[in-house]
């Protein structure tokens, strides 16, 4: 009686096959996992915040008053944007530790994190550079995460100059 069984040739045949399937899969996973955000790379880091800066920004243009507590909140109050007939208030404060996340409050819901993690954040009136006096109503935004620190002066269109 004879058996039935593989020869070496299709054994190495199908090993070869295998071994090039499995290269296929982890080469698409590494390329797969490299498209993912990741803010521990600069620029993705340059990203959020700069995106953050441009949230602020588009807030604090439209703001019809404006209050800065100890430089790490922003309590801004905007015409409505809900459709509720009231004016909007919207906040942005960080609690003055590295590591502690920027965060975003607008009316009633809670408080969303805008960035994770934030090194420094700091609100403050621009200043005239002859005198060193506040600009009322351009308004500076400075935010490092990282390595990554930006910053960007906006002036706030609906509020009268002092």
């Amino acid at each position: 009686m004879r058996r039935r069984a593989f020869t070496l040739i299709e054994l190495v045949t199908s090993l070869a096959v295998a071994s090039v399937v499995v290269v296929a899969m982890a080469s698409s996973i590494g390329l797969a996992s490299r498209a993912l955000p990741d803010s521990s790379r600069p620029n993705e880091t340059a990203i959020i915040v700069q995106r953050v800066l441009d949230l602020v920004a588009a807030d604090a243009r439209f703001a019809t008053t404006a209050v800065i507590d100890s430089g790490t909140t922003l309590t801004l109050h905007t015409p409505d944007r809900d459709g509720d007939g009231l004016d909007d208030e919207i906040e942005f404060a960080w609690n003055g530790s590295s590591g502690d996340p920027l965060t975003r409050t607008h009316g009633t819901a809670g408080a969303a994190s805008v960035i994770a993690a934030a090194d420094d954040v700091v609100f403050a009136w621009a200043t005239d550079a002859g005198t060193a006096e506040p600009t009322h109503p351009w308004l500076r935004i400075t935010i490092r995460v990282g390595g990554a620190e930006m910053s960007t002066t906006v002036r706030c269109m609906n509020m009268e100059p002092r």
